[in-house]
């Protein structure tokens, strides 16, 4: 894929551009099929309106990159670093919507990223630490060891998400929704016993 290209409505699918350096190309209203960006440095580019199907993105690097509302669905994003895109001008919503994606091993260490849809999916050991995620959406995704801390959660949904270790005094959960029987998980640090 060529540098400092401009794409509008196209797609893409089928590509394999894994272990590519890709620099300062613009997507608008393009649709990713198949396609494997897999450890692949995507340096300075924006993507607006874009689609992500089945798409492989894992260990990829977004340096200085934006994303503005880009859906993603059954795609693989393990191991991203979501703090090296470029999130200035990017007002309290998020600009990405996942859907039935592995977002495992990923860090959005201190991101404000107010109403993030991150629905069916698995994320596992993502750092969620110091971000606002206020009105986000993580029902039916399994969280197993990811961290929450000084986070901002206030109504967000976990209706029917899983393996999430939330503690009430460490994060603003107010206003939040979560589903029996893994809300009880929010009792576990007043070390107290529950019975049948």
């Amino acid at each position: 894929m060529n540098d400092n290209q401009t794409h509008t409505d196209k797609r893409f699918e089928d590509q394999d551009y894994s272990r590519q350096h890709i620099s300062l190309n613009h997507y608008e209203l393009c649709h990713f099929i198949h396609c494997d960006f897999s450890d692949c440095r995507i340096e300075e580019c924006k993507f607006v309106d874009c689609r992500f199907q089945n798409t492989n993105l894992s260990l990829a690097r977004f340096d200085r990159s934006r994303f503005l509302d880009c859906e993603f669905y059954g795609c693989k994003l393990t191991g991203i670093d979501w703090t090296l895109l470029d999130w200035s001008s990017i007002l309290q919503t998020s600009p990405i919507y996942l859907d039935e994606c592995d977002i495992s091993f990923s860090n959005f260490y201190e991101l404000k990223i107010a109403e993030l849809v991150a629905t069916r999916c698995k994320a596992h050991d993502v750092n969620f630490e110091g971000c606002d995620l206020s009105n986000a959406d993580f029902s039916g995704t399994e969280l197993t060891d990811s961290q929450f801390r000084s986070t901002n959660l206030k109504n967000s949904k976990f209706n029917a998400a899983s393996q999430y270790f939330i503690n009430p005094l460490e994060n603003d959960i107010e206003g939040a929704s979560f589903s029996f029987p893994d809300v009880l998980s929010l009792l576990s640090p007043f070390k107290i016993n529950i019975e049948d």
